[in-house]
């Protein structure tokens, strides 16, 4: 037949409409909204591929590792390591998810999952980070914070954590969990507070506040977006 043109490939290359939005099962840092990604580490790491046998990654080479309980594969990121990227977005009503394997970040007090701002950590920032058997939400003018600290069920390791999270047009902050893709619990909302005029930094960063208190999770996904998205549209971005 003519025309029809077996001979030829198609590439299909993903791509997102969102602020920022990477995804481990492209198996890259790559954000899908084209922000660069990297890893920060000073060691080598551990992980383990498809056919769960180990395999070393050398320094600042990000460790991409199955996990055979949740049949999933994430991007591990331990108390040596962090992941950022430089996302160019003003303070402002958004909202977004991140979706993780709990590897015991939420023992470690203070131990961050999710933040924008600066390396410092100082100045306007956001970020979830746990309070050593929960996690929380903070927003920070950088005089004044203001917390939605969640309570209940905490995860415990190997399970599917799911944290949405909502900063309002008033400074209102407010965040959601869901464990191993069952009802979503919600923390209370926050008091306001007037949102500054810019971050301290553009930088989002994965597995710590700024660059101390890193954690140590296996991340799936993560999306930022300047609305006020529902769970499933954040986690059809994040998974």
């Amino acid at each position: 037949m003519t025309g029809v043109g077996y001979d030829f490939a198609r590439r299909v290359t993903l791509a997102s409409r969102h602020a920022w939005n990477w995804v481990a099962r492209t198996a890259k840092l790559d954000a899908l909204s084209e922000q660069v990604g990297r890893v920060t580490r000073t060691t080598t790491a551990t992980g383990t591929d498809s056919f769960a046998a180990p395999y070393t990654a050398v320094h600042s080479e990000a460790t991409l590792t199955y996990h055979a309980g949740q049949d999933l594969v994430g991007l591990l990121l331990g108390p040596d390591d962090s992941a950022d990227w430089t996302v160019p977005i003003l303070p402002q009503a958004s909202c977004g998810m991140v979706r993780f394997i709990e590897n015991g970040t939420l023992a470690i007090a203070s131990a961050g999952v999710f933040y924008i701002g600066l390396d410092a950590a100082t100045g306007a920032r956001l970020y979830i980070d746990s309070t050593g058997t929960q996690y929380r939400l903070t927003y920070h003018d950088g005089s004044t914070p203001v917390t939605s600290t969640m309570s209940g069920t905490a995860p415990t390791t190997g399970q599917l954590v799911e944290l949405r999270w909502r900063l309002a047009a008033d400074g209102k902050v407010k965040l959601w969990q869901t464990i191993n893709s069952g009802a979503e619990t919600a923390a209370t909302e926050s008091a306001g507070l007037t949102l500054a005029a810019a971050w301290g930094a553009t930088t989002v960063r994965l597995n710590s506040v700024g660059t101390a208190n890193k954690g140590n999770n296996l991340f799936l996904g993560a999306v930022l977006d300047p609305g006020d998205l529902s769970i499933d549209l954040l986690r059809a971005a994040a998974s």
